[in-house]
């Protein structure tokens, strides 16, 4: 069964708390909802924006998300722009380091696609 992972921004780890000696998180939603959810479940189901594989972060590119490397420059960032041609949508990857905009990108190492230390950055970065 493919399960998809729920991204860690979605919700807000408020405190660690045991309940019946199962470790768990006092989360709160964004309806302001409080819960509390065991850790297994944490890290079954949820994964943090940092540290994803490049593939993960380029799904959420073309959400809106603009993504980076951790390693770059804080104002470098990586973005997408859906154009529709004949019916079928394309992705133009942009770069954006605040002074140059729409600059296509492409990976100048390999090494990028590899890498799992890609941010997802919150869609008003941009």
């Amino acid at each position: 069964m493919n399960k998809e992972k729920i991204c860690l921004k979605t919700i807000k780890i408020l405190n660690k708390k045991i309940i019946n000696n199962i470790p768990g998180f006092e989360v709160e939603y964004p309806d302001q909802v409080i819960d509390w959810i065991p850790k297994s479940i944490i890290d079954e189901y949820y994964f943090d924006f940092n540290n994803v594989p490049f593939g993960i972060a380029l799904e959420y590119c073309k959400k809106g998300y603009p993504i980076r490397l951790v390693s770059w420059d804080e104002n470098l960032i990586v973005r997408t722009q859906s154009v529709l041609i004949n019916s079928d949508l394309y992705y133009l990857v942009l770069c954006d380091n605040n002074i140059i905009i729409n600059e296509n990108w492409v990976p100048s190492k390999f090494v990028e696609l590899l890498s799992d230390d890609w941010q997802i950055l919150e869609k008003n970065k941009l």
